[in-house]
């Protein structure tokens, strides 16, 4: 083979190594996923009526656990809450909730991490004055294999923006 030659299969085998080269930082070596519910069941006051309101529903929450090529941690959660609520009055007014969440949290390497974060409900009545915020404290434990091992809501709080 001549010179010419060498070099065109020298520059082919690089270009063509380059093409299939992943930096492993890239590459995610392993991953995991769990889910659990946590219930809410509580009676708050509505900040705009002044009226209790009794709350009842449920948090699904999703762990996803990925362990990258560097070795960082990466635990993503998940929250989804829907309630529903109904005054304590002869009008009997009832309030649907829902919202979505999601936190990500880093680590340098597989330990079990507790995760807060607050969710923002907004309720909706029948008249524009009676427009309002629940926040809820969303409380989840991932051991270090990405499972939930406990969740817990619970009221945080009202606020009138009607």
């Amino acid at each position: 083979m001549s010179l010419n030659g060498l070099t065109r299969l020298a520059f082919a085998s690089v270009a063509l190594a380059g093409t299939f080269a992943v930096s492993p930082a890239v590459m995610a070596q392993t991953s995991t996923s769990s889910t659990a519910t946590a219930r809410i069941a509580a009676t708050v006051v509505n900040p705009c009526t002044r009226q209790y309101v009794t709350v009842a529903g449920s948090t699904a929450l999703s762990a996803a656990e990925t362990v990258e090529g560097t070795g960082r941690l990466s635990v993503q959660l998940n929250g989804v809450t829907r309630a529903t609520g109904a005054a304590f009055s002869s009008a009997g007014t009832k309030y649907a909730m829902a919202e979505s969440d999601g936190v990500t949290v880093f680590s340098t390497g597989p330990e079990p991490i507790d995760v807060t974060f607050t969710s923002k409900l907004a309720a909706a009545g029948p008249t524009r004055t009676d427009r309002w915020r629940l926040a809820i404290t969303v409380k989840a434990s991932v051991d270090q294999y990405g499972h939930i091992t406990s969740a817990s809501v619970a009221p945080a709080g009202t606020v009138c923006i009607g």
